[in-house]
């Protein structure tokens, strides 16, 4: 039998430690600027993190 407890979802997920997409673009397009990451690297990065939004 499951209990009420159990199937509580929580409202706010527990944090993964893996920075959300949204947090990450700024990051890429800041390597970007910086020069640390060329244009290609930074296309892929950003279509990467766009697809997993």
């Amino acid at each position: 039998m499951i209990s009420r407890r159990d199937s509580i979802v929580p409202e706010h997920p527990a944090p993964t430690g893996i920075p959300s997409p949204e947090t990450r673009l700024p990051a890429i397009e800041r390597l970007r600027q910086r020069k640390v990451i060329g244009a290609a690297e930074y296309e892929a990065k950003r279509a990467e993190n766009i697809g997993r939004i």
